[in-house]
């Protein structure tokens, strides 16, 4: 093509208006994108209305799992609410934590909500707005949406500050804290005091708790190295602690490390370690998670595919077909856990089983973008069948 025909064309595109471009594309509009929904509801604790978000993990709608709920605080600031949906499903797809259901509790008198009353603070109202969230909140969103029994507050600046403040006054009404920054110099340390009074006295816990601070001034940098001290010196027991900083970031931009590490702290023992090499070791792994965080978890049927493909590229066809078969018994019946079924029974030499595995996939996973392996490898099975009737063989 002549080139100069090219840059002609290029050229009379340039100068067309927009809108002229625009209407040679055909566009298609589909539903909005949602991440969440949003409730209000009428707090006796508080004597007012108050709005929270919530946002579902993927695939909630499809499932019967349990999740864990994660509550962060200021979701009237809506990018931290946002941030904290992102961060969290990013970290699950990863798999080095849980899917959770997230709730974002709006704090429209920060001040008041987040600190607590004292003598020069008589606007404080930590205690009822905790008493919101245990006996109000909590109730709501578990009677709404499938939760598992393990919950996690996020709180950044007087946030973090009214998260170990509950830690110390009530730990049990939330299992895990990730405290950013915290505001523990307001109102002369009335918190940091409280917190002091509690730890001294040797109160048992039973809570992850992740603290972290970014570059901040001398008197919140102060009361934040006093409280590290006073993590050291009483070693509280029960208490799961971990700390970081981020001398990089400032005040506003502390939450998006804070949040990424907070979460890998308090699942820290997510993550399948490497020495798990069997079947029993990886049901054995996952009955000591249960324990470690107080309610029944198994493993996803996505875990048990990775673990079952392992086995069987490292040779051990049996012990992967045991995998699949117990996630097709206890974790999902879909194409992939059919035909990895499959996969597994043609290797150790089954093959009418194999066909029949094959045959169930396609059978479910008509429209699947892998339909066409699925019946590629049925083919594969059935021509191995006729060539083992065939005659002379």
């Amino acid at each position: 093509m002549d080139i100069r025909k090219i840059f002609a064309a290029f050229a009379l595109t340039a100068w067309l208006p927009v809108s002229a471009i625009a209407q040679d594309i055909q566009v298609a509009e589909s539903s909005p994108l949602h991440i969440g929904m949003t409730l209000t509801l009428q707090s006796t604790a508080l004597s007012e209305e108050r709005t929270v978000h919530v946002a579902l993990p993927p695939g909630y709608d499809i499932a019967t799992a349990r999740y864990p709920v994660v509550y962060v605080l200021d979701a009237q600031t809506f990018w931290l609410f946002q941030y904290t949906y992102g961060e969290a499903n990013a970290l699950a797809g990863l798999r080095k934590m849980p899917p959770v259901i997230l709730v974002g509790v709006t704090n429209p008198d920060r001040f008041s909500d987040l600190t607590a009353a004292s003598p020069t603070n008589d606007r404080g109202r930590a205690d009822a707005f905790r008493t919101f969230l245990s006996d109000e909140l909590q109730p709501l969103i578990d009677s709404r949406y499938r939760t598992a029994p393990y919950t996690v507050l996020i709180g950044h600046s007087l946030g973090g500050s009214f998260a170990i403040h509950t830690l110390a006054q009530a730990p049990e009404t939330f299992d895990a804290y990730i405290a950013m920054s915290p505001a523990l110099q307001v109102d002369d340390g009335t918190v940091f005091g409280d917190v002091k009074q509690v730890l001294e006295a040797g109160r048992p816990f039973s809570n992850t708790l992740f603290t972290s601070l970014a570059d901040e001034d001398a008197g919140m940098l102060e009361y934040y190295e006093y409280f590290l001290q006073l993590m050291a010196d009483t070693t509280p027991d029960g208490v799961e602690f971990s700390h970081m900083r981020f001398p990089d970031e400032d005040h506003g931009s502390t939450p998006m490390p804070g949040i990424h590490h907070g979460l890998l702290a308090v699942w820290q023992n997510w993550v399948v370690p490497d020495s798990v090499k069997t079947f029993d070791a990886m049901l054995s792994y996952f009955r000591e998670l249960s324990d470690h965080y107080g309610y029944p978890i198994t493993m996803s049927a996505r875990q048990a595919s990775d673990f079952g493909l392992d086995l069987l590229d490292a040779g051990d066809a049996a012990a992967a077909l045991e995998v699949f078969e117990y996630s097709l018994a206890n974790l999902a019946q879909g194409p992939i856990e059919y035909h990895q079924t499959g996969l597994a029974l043609r290797e150790l030499g089954r093959l009418d089983e194999a066909l029949a595995a094959f045959e169930n996939a396609i059978a479910v996973g008509e429209g699947s973008n892998f339909y066409t392996l699925f019946v590629s490898d049925r083919d594969d099975v059935l021509a191995r069948l006729q060539s083992a009737d065939s005659p002379g063989r």
